[in-house]
């Protein structure tokens, strides 16, 4: 028995089968990539066709794996060139070192020679997504979120459950906010989001909840339009209002009979305008309610039009001799003359004087 050990032994040597390099320093260990945890490389022996190596890695400096290289790995291949007793070798990196941090790779033998080493950043998946905000619309709501540092896109998730399960409802978005549409109105909806990267996707942090509703009707329409000259350049327009949802009041004109304009815009509740206008010219005027879902119908001042008179001309002595007492009448009364003053009641007895001679 032990001489068919000792011819193996030799048959062995005379092969180069499972020998070792004669000395450590008889091969050369190199790494390949680092890339999303995994770390690829090759060892090979100039002197030696074939033999067996174990190859250590290390992260910063503290051991986390060893492993028997091969001459074949699925996905991996020796270089171009390479002397044809290269081995490979793969590893997994542990998960600690998913943090977006440099981290340095260093394998060496099982002798602790023949290393290399390699500076890689393994990114994971974003975190969780914080700030979630729900604005419900018409079978649809918009959803705001705060950015996530190291996301590239987001996913927004809908829930009706109250967050038992999720479905999705939009992905690969840049940014916030998302406009979710398709809900259905009066359903209360959960939302979540996620940021995504190159690693994968982060986990659900926060949800907001919202029910979609339909728009309020359009206002109902306003009555009674009534238009009131105050004078020469004033009208004011008044009015009914007759709804409870308008967000204001539109207010056309139509100036001699041409076509309505918009005159103006009131808020909500307001059954007044004051329109300046230009004197002897005819208007009429209609009003409409509106808010978000549209506009109410017209209502209108009639078929009759206001027209402003020409303004009085000023009070003056000229004036005063001119046109009598009717004058003097008019301007006391139209406020022409608002206090009666000493030169105005000198007028008026003068006046009266030149009024007694020409009867006489």
């Amino acid at each position: 028995m032990v001489r068919l050990v000792v011819i193996f032994a030799a048959v062995a040597v005379l092969l180069g089968l499972g020998s070792r390099p004669a000395a450590a320093q008889d091969f050369q260990i190199g790494v390949y990539d680092v890339t999303e945890g995994v770390a690829t490389g090759y060892a090979y022996s100039p002197a030696y066709a074939n033999y067996a190596v174990t190859v250590r890695g290390y992260v910063d400096g503290v051991y986390f794996a060893q492993m028997n290289a091969t001459q074949t790995y699925p996905g991996y291949s020796a270089p171009a060139g390479a002397p044809r007793s290269t081995v490979l070798w793969r590893f997994n990196i542990p998960a600690q070192y998913r943090d977006g941090l440099a981290h340095t790779l260093t394998v060496n033998s099982e002798f602790g020679t023949g290393g290399a080493s390699q500076v890689f950043t393994w990114v994971g998946p974003p975190g969780v997504v914080s700030g979630v905000s729900v604005v419900p619309g018409n079978a649809s709501a918009v959803v705001s979120w705060a950015a996530l540092s190291g996301a590239t896109s987001y996913k927004v998730y809908t829930s009706t459950n109250g967050g038992s399960a999720w479905s999705l409802a939009a992905g690969g978005l840049a940014g916030s906010p998302a406009t979710i549409t398709g809900l259905t109105n009066g359903q209360q909806y959960w939302f979540s989001v996620t940021g995504v990267n190159s690693a994968g996707e982060g986990g659900p942090g926060t949800s907001a909840t919202g029910t979609p509703v339909p728009p309020p009707p359009p206002p109902a329409a306003p009555s009674g339009v009534v238009a009131s000259v105050v004078d020469s350049s004033l009208i004011i327009v008044s009015w009914a209002d007759n709804s409870g949802n308008e967000l204001g009041f539109r207010v056309e004109r139509s100036a001699g009979g041409g076509s309505y304009a918009l005159a103006g815009t009131t808020a909500a509740g307001a059954v007044t305008f004051s329109d300046t206008v230009s004197p002897s010219t005819s208007y009429q005027y209609r009003v409409q309610a509106f808010n978000n879902a549209g506009s109410s119908g017209y209502s209108y001042t009639g078929s009759a039009a206001v027209t402003p008179g020409a303004p009085a001309p000023p009070f003056s002595f000229a004036n005063l001799a001119g046109a009598g007492g009717d004058e003097l009448k008019r301007a006391i009364t139209t406020g022409g003359l608002v206090v009666v003053s000493l030169v105005g009641l000198v007028a008026a007895v003068w006046w009266v004087m030149h009024r007694v001679r020409s009867a006489v």
